[in-house]
């Protein structure tokens, strides 16, 4: 699993054009000073402090080296407390898988498929590249800055976005794309078979369709997600999505009331259709996370694999010891190097002449 691209908006120097960087397995940034090459580092930072740790309002950052990023209104476009700084990572999987967080159950797709009437909804697994995009806002009802979307792509296709108000009190699947080209096959050899996008929408607008009353075109309101961090989903785990209509709540009964055979002939009829009903919801929100969650999950990963290798900044003194349990802070200011070159020396009887040499 590899970094393929960083693109920017609304960030430090970087205004409204979003400007996109392409990785390759070395690449070279060259510039005069202040060309915006510390930009891309404190991005890549910045953006690992928020799916690490939901930290969208960092100071010194300590992952993968101590850096000051100073916090949401140092980062943000002109200073501007009412811009939305835009931030995404495009990531090659080669062969690594989306994550599933059934229990136990690795097949949701085989199932899934038998619900959809079809044998061919994929595993996920010929998923060749994600994107994941964030957009930061600032709340000024509750002081901190926070994720107000969280947008996936895969295979260069836009798949599903997260909004969140700046409250809190409203986090939906505002968008999710079931005509994605990786659905779009019929769902059986018949000629008049629908497409698989086709079939997963319609489950989709099982949950989310609000009854239409009479002479009233029906309501699409989309699925609404129980809790979160603002619109960025907890790792490792389902999204906490719930239906946006009534279909799984619980009808109220009349306790005094006895029903007649019929009433509860109905009622029995009617349980069983919540109860299918619910397995097919945890089967799509399971689908559904494997590639929102997983996304965001396999691109928090990679960015933690980055090690800020910074100029030697600060010069040891004379006495100078290494630390007992270096941290990957100390490699930004040079005293990493510094560490891993006295506990060289020492392994080599304090030979200090020889990695000098080898040096020249």
């Amino acid at each position: 699993m590899r970094l393929t691209s960083l693109s920017l908006r609304n960030f430090k120097a970087i205004g409204f054009n979003e400007q996109q960087i392409m990785f390759r397995p070395i690449t070279l940034l060259l510039g005069p000073n202040s060309a915006g090459k510390s930009t891309i580092v404190q991005a890549l930072h910045y953006l690992s402090e928020i799916l690490t740790s939901n930290n969208c309002n960092p100071g010194t950052t300590q992952l993968g080296g101590k850096l000051d990023l100073g916090g949401f209104l140092n980062l943000v476009y002109l200073h501007d407390p009412d811009t939305t700084i835009e931030l995404a990572v495009g990531l090659a999987l080669d062969n690594n898988l989306l994550p599933s967080y059934g229990a136990g159950d690795e097949d949701e797709h085989i199932l899934l498929g038998e619900i959809l009437d079809t044998e061919k909804l994929l595993d996920l697994s010929c998923v060749g590249t994600v994107e994941v995009k964030l957009g930061v806002n600032w709340s000024r009802q509750h002081d901190r800055a926070y994720v107000s979307f969280y947008s996936v792509s895969i295979d260069g296709e836009h798949f599903a976005t997260i909004n969140a108000k700046a409250d809190q009190k409203q986090i939906e699947l505002s968008i999710l794309n079931c005509q994605h080209k990786i659905f779009n096959e019929p769902v059986n050899k018949e000629e008049e078979a629908i497409n698989i996008g086709e079939a997963l929408q319609a489950l989709v607008d099982e949950f989310t369709i609000q009854p239409k009353k009479e002479n009233e075109e029906p309501v699409f309101v989309p699925l609404q997600l129980r809790s979160g961090q603002w619109a960025l989903p907890v790792f490792n785990q389902d999204l906490p999505l719930a239906p946006s209509n009534a279909l799984l709540e619980n009808d109220d009964v009349d306790p005094n009331k006895k029903p007649t055979d019929e009433e509860r002939q109905q009622a029995e009829t009617l349980q069983t259709e919540k109860a299918e009903a619910e397995q097919r919801f945890i089967l799509l929100n399971r689908y559904l996370s494997r590639i929102i969650v997983g996304a965001g999950e396999l691109a928090r990963d990679c960015l933690q694999q980055f090690l800020y290798l910074g100029p030697l900044r600060e010069i040891p003194g004379r006495h100078f010891s290494p630390e007992r349990s270096p941290g990957l802070a100390r490699w930004s200011s040079g005293l990493g190097a510094w560490d891993q070159l006295s506990l060289y020396m020492t392994k080599n009887h304090r030979n200090t002449e020889k990695p000098f040499k080898s040096i020249k």
